[in-house]
């Protein structure tokens, strides 16, 4: 019966074949001798693609998968490119482009080698627009190797884009991949391309750490450093949020770079090193030529005021050291590093900015505030006592509606800070607001007892105004109905009488 068969003209045994659709059937009929082996072997191949698009089979159990999977054998594995070609339907197609991608990604380079040679999808001659992304996708691999197969293919383009306007430069750049980045430089990449996110190959480069990539970006001399993701970060912003040491010291260093731009939440590089006290970055962004004075929206909100803001001590102490630091406010500003600093009670804060020669201490904002009126009128009991302590400022310095120091505390009913103020010998209590009151008459229209008490325990409150013959402290108590201030008062009423 054999002999039989293989007397049968090749065409009719290959249509024999055919009929056959299990692919055990047809591995039996292979095996019968060479001669049939060497004659349906490639029609074997095909079919097995065939059932795979008419999905009788997952692509994972065709030959070229399954030849992947198992690193060989070689041959089989070109047989089934080869039987790809024959067919040349899209669905193989696209099985023989995802097992390249798979082969890259394993770094199985003799793979890759056998794609080159063999799958028409990377010969010029039948595609002259050949698909340049396995070559993207070859930079972007943990190994080099892959890279350096197709650089001597018909695939290399240091300038191609994948579907998202990546390019192989950027691929190089996030795995740090020295040598790639520095032969697709040489061919001409595109520095500054960005893709669909805004990524470009220095914001790669900066996420990966690799400082050796990024001199070889800075060393083109055309390099954007401030270009934004749609993010809104920067390079410089990523290396630092991911702790990418030497590479943000590395471009905090550049001419040029922007320590101010931010995320899209508005926190920028220079202010996170200020909040972190990373005085090493600070001093990088110093070298680079950081203004320390840039002031976005022209209110006073420099980073030294941001640094006074935050409380953060030693950065301002070290932005502070560099020359033409700017800490008092400008015309008709009311945000300046003491300024900030008094309204937030930051007392270690007043005292470092108080150390520095050119703070004005009495410096006021739009509305005539010194920092000694803002302590006191917030009740900031240390913040008041540095500025009080420093013996360099005007208690008696009032505000665009009168008040003084004391009068802005009594408002707030701050007994603490009364007494306090009432202890410096150049105090005068019985200045007068804009209202035409004293101290006192803001206690007593407050109606507040204790504040009351503290202001007669200095002399001259209780020999001014509590006993003063015209609209008398004590009658505005009566009138109010205030018993208990009515009876504080009363005796210094009388004396006044008396």
């Amino acid at each position: 019966m054999v002999m039989e068969l293989l007397d049968f003209p090749n065409e009719i045994l290959k249509e024999i074949a055919e009929w056959l659709w299990e692919e055990a059937d047809l591995n039996a009929l292979l095996r019968t001798n060479r001669r049939l082996y060497n004659l349906l072997d490639t029609y074997l191949y095909s079919h097995n693609l065939h059932r795979m698009e008419l999905d009788e089979i997952w692509e994972s159990n065709t030959a070229l998968v399954k030849t992947a999977d198992r690193s060989g054998p070689e041959a089989t594995y070109r047989k089934a490119l080869e039987a790809i070609n024959a067919r040349n339907t899209s669905r193989s197609k696209k099985l023989a482009e995802r097992t390249l991608y798979r082969a890259m990604n394993d770094g199985q380079a003799y793979l890759i080698k056998i794609h080159l040679a063999v799958d028409d999808a990377f010969n010029p001659e039948k595609h002259p627009q050949i698909n340049k992304t396995p070559f993207i996708r070859s930079c972007c691999q943990k190994k080099a190797d892959i890279f350096w197969i197709l650089v001597n293919s018909p695939l290399f383009d240091a300038n191609a884009e994948g579907q998202d306007h990546s390019t192989p430069l950027m691929g190089a750049c996030s795995y740090g991949h020295v040598e790639p980045v520095r032969f697709l430089l040489e061919h001409g990449a595109n520095v500054n391309a960005q893709d669909d996110n805004g990524f470009t190959p220095l914001y790669n480069a900066a996420e990966n750490g690799e400082v050796e990539t990024l001199k070889l970006l800075v060393a083109t001399g055309n390099l954007k450093l401030n270009v934004c993701t749609k993010g809104g970060a920067t390079a410089l912003w990523r290396a630092n949020y991911l702790n990418r040491r030497e590479a943000t010291l590395f471009l905090a260093k550049q001419p040029g770079v922007d320590c101010y731009i931010g995320d899209r939440l508005g926190w920028s590089p220079i202010q996170l090193a200020v909040l972190n006290g990373d005085i090493e970055l600070l001093k990088a962004m110093v070298e680079g030529g950081v203004d320390i004075n840039y002031d976005p929206h022209d209110c006073g909100n420099t980073i030294v005021t941001f640094a006074a803001a935050q409380g953060c001590v030693e950065a301002l102490k070290f932005l502070l050291g560099v020359p033409g630091a700017q800490v008092n406010p400008k015309p008709d500003i009311s945000c300046w590093p003491l300024g900030v600093a008094a309204h937030q009670g930051h007392g270690r804060v007043i005292e470092v900015l108080l150390e520095y020669p050119d703070t004005i201490v009495d410096a006021t904002d739009a509305n005539g505030n010194t920092p000694l009126l803002i302590t006191a009128h917030l009740g900031h009991e240390e913040a008041t006592e540095a500025l009080l302590s420093s013996g360099k400022l005007d208690i008696n310095k009032k505000c665009s509606r009168g008040y003084t120091a004391l009068g802005a505390a009594v408002e707030k009913q701050n007994v603490a800070v009364i007494r306090r103020l009432l202890a410096v010998p150049e105090i005068d209590p019985e200045l007068r607001n804009d209202f035409d009151h004293t101290a006192l008459d803001i206690a007593v229209r407050l109606g507040d007892v204790e504040c009351a008490k503290a202001l007669l325990e200095c002399a001259e409150v209780a020999n001014g105004s509590a006993v003063r013959f015209e609209d008398n402290p004590y009658e505005k108590a009566k009138a109010a109905g205030n018993t208990e201030l009515e009876a504080l008062l009363k005796p210094y009423y009388d004396r006044r009488i008396g």
